[in-house]
Order: C-alpha cells, then sequence, then structure tokens
C-alpha cells in the first residue's frame, strides 16, 4: 500500500467513526424529542434537518446572499428552498401575511431573482447508491413546505437512515 493510499485509508476510517458517532448522538437527540414532544413540546423539524444538513455536508443548505451584493434577503432565501421544493402550496401562500411580497395571487414567484436549478441529489457531495438515497429520504422527509408534512421526531427514529447499516 502506497503512502497515499493509507492516508486515504486511513482518512476514510475516520470519516466512518466520525459518522458513526455522530448518528449516534443524533439518535440521543431525536429520542429526547420524541420522548417530550408527548408533552406537548414543540420542535422545528426544519431546523433540524438544515442542522443535520450542515454538519453532515459541511456545508449550508441554504445562504440567503442576495445578488445585490447586500447580504443576506429574505427573497435570496426564499429562491434557494424554491430551487429544491418547487413553488410552495397555494394553499399555505393564502395563508401567510407576506406571500404578496414574494408571490402573485396564484402562486408565482414575482421577486426579481432567479430561482437556483439545484437538486438535493447535485448537492450532497459525499454519498452514492442505496447509502444517498436512504439519506436524501431521511432529509425530505424533514424538508417540507407545510409543517404538517413532515416527519415527527418519532417517525425519524425509525428512519431506515439512522437504522441500517451504511454499504
Amino acid at each position: 500500500m502506497t503512502n497515499i493510499e493509507r492516508r486515504l485509508t486511513d482518512q476514510l476510517k475516520d470519516y466512518m467513526l466520525g459518522v458513526e458517532c455522530w448518528s449516534e448522538g443524533l439518535r440521543q437527540i431525536l429520542e429526547l424529542v420524541a420522548e417530550r414532544a408527548s408533552i406537548k413540546i414543540i420542535v422545528d423539524i426544519w431546523n433540524v434537518d438544515t442542522m443535520i444538513w450542515d454538519l453532515f455536508e459541511g456545508k449550508h443548505m441554504f445562504y440567503g446572499n442576495d445578488p445585490d451584493g447586500k447580504g443576506y434577503s429574505t427573497r435570496a432565501h426564499f429562491a434557494e428552498v424554491i430551487g429544491f421544493l418547487g413553488t410552495p402550496p397555494l394553499d399555505m401562500l393564502q395563508r401567510r401575511k407576506r406571500s404578496n411580497e414574494f408571490f402573485t395571487d396564484d402562486g408565482q414567484w414575482k421577486q426579481d431573482i432567479e430561482i437556483p436549478n439545484q437538486s438535493l441529489e447535485s448537492s450532497e457531495r459525499f454519498l452514492e447508491g442505496r447509502n444517498k438515497e436512504i439519506f436524501l429520504a431521511f432529509i425530505r422527509g424533514m424538508l417540507q413546505w407545510k409543517p404538517e408534512d413532515r416527519k415527527t421526531a418519532r417517525e425519524l427514529l425509525e428512519d431506515p437512515w439512522l437504522n441500517d447499516r451504511l454499504e
């Protein structure tokens, strides 16, 4: 084995050990959330999703940097989310106070900022095959426009990504 092969093998072992330790910590967090959910503690699963993405991918899912050069903006953030999820459901937009700032009455994007052409598949950088498939299914279970469509903490505990062995 060459030095570079040995270093890559060692790095891969460290990475897999880190993933194993990290996923056990995540499991403990979700168990605590699921346990407390029975006493009406509300958890924002969306934020759990973005935290997992940040930790696992080593980058944010959303940055919200406006192309006008002035830094973060809600419209840039919205554009990124739409790039991943598509346009929000019309019934959801009709219930939100600020929807008319960003969408027409029939749910079309009206800001002068382009919706990025992106997907979870193209953004995920480390996994392949079934490992990638189950990780993205886990992420999609939390990354839903409507909170009622997101998986609960208890459902996440049963997810294959937390329970199956990586290939």
